[in-house]
């Protein structure tokens, strides 16, 4: 799943996008560029450049097979905190006073 967005970033110094949970990997892009990618906690990527300008923010998230595995196969190996997938959040955007 993509989630796309304009963001305008006030001026200062450069933020930092903070994800919340995520279950999942995560992949993100600013303006189109490679920003950062994660596979754990924390989901925190610094978004270089940004400050006093919109911006387009893409964050890609690519699920587990957990949830898939528990419906589909009879498994012992999908464990019920494993089932939800996604960007859960919240997503923030850290400004530095």
């Amino acid at each position: 799943m993509t989630y796309a967005r304009a963001v305008e970033v006030p001026a200062g110094a450069d933020p930092v996008l903070d994800l919340g949970r995520v279950r999942g990997s995560v992949e993100v892009s600013l303006d189109g560029e490679f920003a950062g990618e994660a596979f754990c906690a924390p989901y925190r990527f610094p978004l270089r450049g940004a400050a006093g300008r919109t911006v387009r923010l893409e964050v890609t998230v690519r699920g587990t097979l957990a949830p898939y595995l528990g419906e589909a196969t009879p498994t012992a190996w999908a464990f019920e905190s494993q089932l939800s997938s996604g960007l859960l959040g919240p997503v923030t955007l850290r400004l530095e006073a």
